[in-house]
């Protein structure tokens, strides 16, 4: 798309729509809408986007590199649903002689005391993530429970979390 938008700049082809709404995004430091679409990333500025692509690539290569990390990105896969539906999958696995299946299990979350940095190595059964936020209340990690958030603050990072399948008739 870049390369479009400078032949339509230069007037070597003609300006679509998209590239005309690419540039005006460009322009204003936004992230155009097609991008968007496609990295599955939403950031509100331009800056703040590319840090995140890079951040997810980062994590990818680490991966890929040095075998299974110790905790994961959760906003940083493209499907993060589909990688907790793997996560099931994989505890189920593990159970399979127990009759578990994966219709049969639920997440289940536990939020952790530790920072990200001070865990070398992931959980037993299930998996480590991080990089969530949360609207209106912030983690109280003292009391470890959630409290009221500060006045005028929006968003605070959440503490990291270790999610494993559970049986949802253990519910």
């Amino acid at each position: 798309m870049l390369a479009n938008l400078k032949l339509a700049i230069a007037g070597t082809i003609v300006m679509s729509p998209d590239l005309a709404d690419a540039l005006d995004a460009l322009f204003m430091a936004r992230v155009p809408a097609t991008w968007t679409k496609v990295s599955q990333l939403v950031a509100p500025n331009m800056g703040v986007w590319f840090v995140n692509i890079l951040t997810r690539a980062e994590q990818f290569t680490n991966w890929l590199r040095n075998g299974r990390p110790s905790s994961f990105w959760l906003t940083g896969f493209f499907n993060p649903t589909g990688f907790l539906t793997a996560n099931r999958q994989e505890v189920c696995r593990k159970h399979s002689k127990d009759g578990w299946a994966l219709d049969d299990v639920i997440d289940a979350s536990e939020v952790l005391r530790q920072e990200r940095d001070e865990v070398k190595k992931g959980p037993e059964e299930g998996i480590y993530i991080y990089g969530l936020y949360l609207d209106c209340a912030k983690w109280d990690k003292e009391k470890n429970r959630l409290a009221d958030s500060d006045p005028k603050v929006c968003g605070y990072r959440y503490a990291r979390l270790a999610l494993c399948a559970l049986p949802s008739k253990a519910y």
